[in-house]
């Protein structure tokens, strides 16, 4: 398993975590670098496109930008929205009002959504491109509640 800590070039940062299957595990020792909790929290509930969720925030602030942009070759408006743990832009389809970009001091890139396609009456973009790497959403599926069983011991 490969992890990769925060921020930086993800090749100089790379880590390897080794376990097997047979082993125990290991006793996890901080080392004081760690992101605490909060951290993490934060950036789980606002992680890749649901960033958009910080718009209605109420420990964020949103202002438009003046600048006029092209976003691969759509006209967008643009917001500054700080926060928390949060100074970033987002640039926004003018006629979909999609989400094309995010730039900002909380994804420590530039990231930008494309080719969306609605599942189950919800647009979601198929590409995010952060300039490194390039997930592709296939399929996705809201779900109202899990059967139980998903999460039982085998």
């Amino acid at each position: 398993m490969v992890g990769n800590l925060h921020g930086g070039d993800p090749a100089a940062w790379q880590r390897k975590v080794e376990k097997e299957a047979t082993e125990d595990a290991r006793e996890f020792i901080p080392t004081g670098i760690e992101p605490r909790i909060e951290y993490w929290l934060y950036y789980v509930k606002f992680f890749g496109p649901q960033q958009v969720l910080r718009l209605k925030d109420a420990d964020h602030k949103v202002a438009l930008l003046d600048e006029e942009a092209k976003i691969g070759g759509r006209a967008a408006v643009g917001v500054q929205v700080t926060g928390p743990r949060c100074n970033q832009k987002m640039y926004f389809d003018k006629d979909t009002h999609l989400l094309l970009k995010g730039v900002g001091s909380d994804i420590l890139r530039e990231v930008t959504f494309s080719d969306y396609k609605t599942f189950d009456g919800i647009p979601i973009a198929q590409k995010e491109h952060d300039g490194h790497f390039e997930p592709r959403v296939t399929d996705f599926r809201a779900v109202d509640k899990f059967d139980a069983k998903l999460f039982e011991q085998p």
